[in-house]
């Protein structure tokens, strides 16, 4: 789930990669969801200080990789997941509304 990263910040896009050792899983199913393509029930206005989150958590690009895997040995299946979480100190609802998201 590749980003731009930001005007300000110069350098090549950023993102997050999730690897599978195949030798002792087999990936069953693969996504990349944007935070803000998932459903999550907007918050009272009031709750971050200084700012809207809901808002905030619209415009952000993060997002989750995830896959579902299957264990060679016992077939025994596993969810495995990366991502990065937004942080800023006017906005910790925004964290929250990413990590409810997963």
């Amino acid at each position: 789930l590749a980003r731009q990263s930001a005007a300000a910040v110069a350098g090549p896009p950023e993102g997050v990669a999730l690897f599978v050792r195949t030798a002792t899983f087999t990936p069953l199913a693969m996504r990349a969801v944007a935070f803000r393509d998932s459903w999550v029930p907007p918050l009272p206005p009031h709750t971050a200080p200084g700012g809207d989150a809901w808002g905030v958590f619209s415009d952000r690009e993060e997002g989750v990789v995830m896959a579902l895997l299957e264990h060679t040995g016992s077939r025994a299946r596993v969810v495995a997941a990366c991502t990065h979480l937004f942080w800023h100190p006017q906005y910790p609802d925004v964290k929250a509304l990413q990590a409810s998201a997963l």
